[in-house]
């Protein structure tokens, strides 16, 4: 697969890794899981507008700096998620259980971006 296709995916399967854990980790969910699939595209519309305003212009500058590697991906998913939450809720500071949500959100999207912009794990077994 080539890097913009890699890139391309990547767009796409972050914001989906954040909505769903956003969907799974939400109060309402646990009550009823087909109210939580049927969030789900919403959510995920969110996150890829969050992704594209906040986390693409953060993932080029630090590509430009040549830095982005799975504790770069991990401290600017943080970023996003922390950005993302103070955002949605209209500038003010969210309670200190939110704002760890979205974060740890935000820090697994982070790496699940990075680890498909990398592409598939290589075997360091010889001749593999």
């Amino acid at each position: 697969m080539t890097q913009p296709t890699r890139a391309y995916l990547a767009v796409l399967v972050a914001p989906l890794v954040a909505g769903g854990a956003m969907v799974a980790t939400a109060s309402d969910v646990h009550a009823d899981w087909n109210l939580g699939l049927a969030y789900l595209p919403l959510v995920y519309l969110f996150a890829l507008l969050a992704e594209i305003v906040i986390a693409l212009p953060l993932f080029l500058m630090v590509m430009r700096l040549s830095l982005f590697r799975w504790w770069s991906a991990i401290i600017g998913g943080v970023l996003v998620g922390v950005l993302a939450d103070i955002l949605v809720r209209s500038l003010r500071i969210p309670d200190s259980a939110e704002l760890a949500r979205f974060a740890a959100i935000g820090a697994i999207s982070g790496v699940s971006f990075w680890r498909v912009w990398c592409g598939p794990i290589r075997s360091a077994a010889v001749g593999s």
